[in-house]
């Protein structure tokens, strides 16, 4: 009787501390109420599991390991991750049949009909994962765009760290093929930030990555003929619908022998977002105060500077996203 009386005094307490509750990514407009119902990028979802600086969630990555590997690359490294962890988690309560159950069943029927609303994925007031990392897994190896979700007036946590997969009994080698994986795939999803050194701001490429402030992840070096490089600079702002007129003169300012562009991805643990009021696309807050802090402390060394011949980012995940399937597209044969 106790205990049900605790339990009614929690959800109690839990309703009267998250009537409307307003937090990061919902701060560009949208209020959460109780048990709200929203929609959310996988990359997104990812991205607000870093707790401590570090992803919070690497059950995620391995069921991700575990379906990629069964039915992508047709490898065995991850199947044997999914199968460790889950004989750990369920020690007292063993599982049966599980991986046909949550992986195949929900990798097979997310690919034939598309991600199931009526089973939205829960999540805390401040976006933790509650539930279904089976499906996220699912919903990201199958391409899904958007999940649905639901936000419960809760502060717990589930938590999945590198500490705790330790306990597991996980090996280093393990945990590094983890992590390998976990930063591949976020540079993939467009988690990992990128920020564009471009040719006029080359001879300062090292002073400016060491002023970012953030981890750097990736690094890419394109050294590219005339041709490339008017090709390549019109693709990344054709993200951003640039004007021709500008892309025009930016590239005038940057004509030189040396088409040298290095692409950095960083990681920013969790930008926060306001909406352009133009078109209500999301922008980066922490990039913005980025570039603006790189333009203002190095525009007085580059010469002939127009605006915007330093660096370049993406704005959002989708933009990050496009940003290195660019990049890539101009490595190959290179």
């Amino acid at each position: 009787m106790k205990k049900f009386i605790y339990k009614i005094l929690l959800q109690i307490i839990g309703i009267l501390l998250f009537p409307r509750e307003v937090v990061n990514y919902f701060t560009i407009g949208k209020q959460l109420t109780n048990n709200t119902h929203s929609r959310m990028s996988p990359a997104l979802l990812l991205a607000f599991q870093y707790e401590k600086n570090e992803f919070g969630r690497k059950d995620v990555i391995i069921r991700y390991l575990a379906l990629k590997d069964k039915f992508i690359d047709k490898d065995s490294k991850g199947l044997p991750l999914y199968a460790k962890l889950m004989s750990e988690r369920y020690k007292e309560k063993p599982f049966h049949n599980k991986i046909e159950e949550s992986l195949d069943g929900v990798y097979r029927n997310m690919k034939a009909n598309g991600y199931n609303n009526d089973f939205p994925i829960p999540v805390n007031s401040k976006f933790k994962l509650l539930d279904g990392s089976h499906r996220l897994a699912a919903a990201i190896i199958n391409g899904i765009q958007e999940v649905p979700i639901t936000v419960l007036p809760t502060w717990h946590k589930v938590p999945f760290t590198t500490q705790l997969l330790k306990r597991y009994k996980f090996e280093e080698e393990e945990l590094a093929e983890i992590q390998k994986t976990e930063e591949e795939l976020f540079l993939n999803l467009g988690i990992y930030f990128p920020v564009i050194i471009w040719p006029t701001a080359q001879h300062l490429k090292n002073e400016i990555e060491n002023d970012f402030g953030f981890e750097t992840k990736f690094k890419f070096e394109l050294d590219l003929n005339a041709e490339e490089f008017t090709t390549f600079v019109r693709e990344i702002y054709k993200i951003d619908d640039i004007a021709d007129w500008k892309v025009d003169k930016k590239l005038k300012a940057m004509t030189s022998e040396q088409n040298k562009i290095s692409v950095i991805f960083i990681d920013f643990l969790l930008p926060d977002y306001r909406k352009k009021s133009s078109n209500q696309i999301l922008i980066s807050k922490t990039g913005e105060k980025l570039k603006e802090h790189i333009r203002t402390k190095y525009k007085s060394k580059i010469e002939n500077y127009i605006y915007d011949i330093i660096i370049h980012t993406g704005d959002n995940y989708l933009h990050s996203e496009k940003i290195i399937g660019i990049t890539r597209s101009f490595m190959n044969g290179k």
